[in-house]
């Protein structure tokens, strides 16, 4: 998963001027300053100070606690929305560098494109006609209700594009949720199912379209609650993909 995303920023930085480094670690704030150092060496080393830093958190939806508690790291959020107390503020907030956080990659047409593309390899390796094929975009999903509503909302957007171009006979969203309440998991998992099912008993396909970032992991979950059903799959997700590069870009420039 991490050399997937690598790949993608070291490709970035070939065609931007723009200082770029990368901080994986969810909410832990040694990793983001470690990457905070990096870019004020780079810097330094050139005789110059580092004044302004753009911080990009590369998920799916800006709607979620490990959003919060970032945002809390680079004092953007106060304590109180902070829903685990080992998050703490990074030792660049209150420095004379400006930290400026940004949104998550939300909707944009290019991954939308990234997403049509995925799906047109789900048809093919169907072999059926559209009238006869469901779409489930599967994703990973956040914690809380009302924040859900909004990645489902999000992922609607979605499968509008993807319906524009390759209309299929219907069309689903499955937040799986992995790291909510066991219940709220075991009926995201009893959905799916059931979704895999109905398709199957009505004489159609599903195919299963993971709205996620890259391999590496999570996609042995979706393959484990689908044990024994029948279903259409290839595992690619966003990454590696030359239009999220340059959504990268993008977002950068």
């Amino acid at each position: 998963w991490e050399k997937e995303v690598l790949n993608a920023v070291k490709n970035v930085r070939t065609r931007s001027d723009v200082k770029v480094e990368v901080a994986f670690g969810m909410w832990n704030t040694k990793c983001f300053d470690s990457g905070l150092e990096r870019l004020e060496r780079s810097f330094n080393n050139q005789n110059k100070n580092l004044d302004k830093v753009h911080i990009i958190p590369l998920f799916i939806s800006s709607y979620s606690a490990v959003i919060e508690m970032q945002k809390f790291i680079f004092g953007k959020k106060p304590g109180r929305m902070i829903p685990d107390p080992r998050a703490y503020v990074s030792k660049y907030v209150g420095q004379n560098i400006k930290l400026n956080y940004h949104h998550a990659i939300d909707y944009h047409p290019r991954i939308s494109m990234i997403l049509a593309n995925r799906f047109h390899t789900l048809l093919h390796n169907a072999r059926e006609s559209r009238a006869k094929l469901d779409l489930i975009m599967v994703m990973h999903g956040p914690v809380g209700d009302s924040d859900n509503e909004k990645w489902e909302a999000m992922a609607r957007n979605y499968l509008r594009d993807i319906q524009y171009l390759f209309p299929v006979k219907n069309q689903f969203v499955v937040s799986l949720r992995d790291d909510a309440p066991r219940d709220v998991r075991d009926n995201a998992t009893k959905q799916l199912r059931q979704l895999v099912t109905n398709a199957k008993e009505g004489g159609r396909k599903a195919l299963i379209l993971p709205l996620l970032l890259a391999p590496g992991g999570i996609e042995q979950g979706i393959l484990k609650r689908l044990e024994g059903l029948d279903y259409v799959w290839t595992g690619e997700m966003l990454l590696p993909d030359p239009m999220l590069e340059y959504f990268l870009e993008d977002r950068i420039n």
